[in-house]
């Protein structure tokens, strides 16, 4: 589930892969846009800071990138992870992407969904919208020593930072 950051509307996602957009908590059975893409489950769904897409990570290894319309039209298609996607988030301008999978790997996309392969590199001082990757500049140190990526299940940056 997301919740558009400015007009409330409320993305929410079945395990079949379908995507239904919904007025507002408030008007939660109103649906004003149905789409699917995959047949797999999404794990994970964020509106972009400015309100303009929403990306849906899915079980099928991909993120796809909607543009915020009527119809919830697909902007575009990032394909590189080799597990399910499990932390999406946005840059704070609304143009990058950065992905965790299960196989913990650290992606990072541009909107477009081109894969920024120096990632890590052209994205270290950029200030995240959000904080769910588990992985990254920011996430360094909170392993204990001699324990696997599945000892931390996600993240979270407080609202003031």
């Amino acid at each position: 589930m997301a919740i558009h950051p400015t007009n409330g509307n409320v993305a929410v996602s079945s395990n079949d892969g379908e995507v239904t957009i919904r007025a507002s908590v408030e008007d939660i059975d109103n649906i004003i846009a149905a789409f699917r893409d995959t047949k797999q489950w999404n794990e994970v769904m964020e509106y972009s800071p400015d309100g303009k897409y929403l990306a849906v990570g899915s079980h099928d290894c991909k993120i796809r990138v909607y543009a915020v319309d009527q119809s919830y039209s697909r902007t575009a298609l990032c394909k590189g992870h080799s597990s399910y996607i499990h932390c999406l988030d946005w840059s704070t301008d609304s143009l990058a992407l950065r992905t965790v999978c299960g196989g913990y790997e650290l992606l990072y996309w541009g909107v477009d969904g081109g894969q920024v392969t120096s990632g890590a590199s052209t994205f270290k001082d950029e200030l995240w919208a959000t904080q769910s990757s588990k992985f990254g500049w920011y996430t360094d140190g909170i392993y204990p020593s001699g324990v696997d990526g599945t000892h931390v299940n996600g993240t979270q940056r407080s609202p003031d930072s």
